[in-house]
């Protein structure tokens, strides 16, 4: 009796991943690849070709804002916490709730309210 060996498509499946994202992104892109793939002649432009070379732009600056956008309220209250610990020394996330209640407080954020600011 004859081993049946199983073929793999490991070497394209390595080289190829699919990549969830939204709708209106989507739609950016088809219209950028209608756009670049409106000249007569030669081979159409690919959605991966578009991607690496838009990937390629991406600056530390577009970065920095990506993780701000990612932040919650509650990372930002927390990032608050943190400096004020060092500053001020070890406040548990209760008794910071509490500081934030008092009008020194503002005087804090007014110096160090940078660190998370939104936009």
């Amino acid at each position: 009796m004859q081993k049946k060996t199983m073929k793999t498509n490991t070497q394209q499946s390595d080289k190829m991943k699919s990549v969830r994202v939204r709708l209106e992104t989507q739609k950016k892109a088809k219209r950028i690849l209608s756009a670049a793939n409106n000249k007569g002649t030669g081979r159409s432009v690919k959605v991966d070709e578009l991607l690496s070379l838009s990937l390629d732009l991406v600056t530390e600056e577009h970065i920095k804002v990506l993780q701000e956008r990612s932040l919650t309220n509650a990372n930002r209250q927390e990032l608050l916490r943190r400096k004020y610990s060092e500053l001020y020394g070890p406040v548990t996330p209760e008794e910071y709730i509490g500081v934030t209640l008092t009008p020194a407080y503002f005087d804090f954020l007014k110096e160090h309210g940078h660190i998370v600011s939104v936009g």
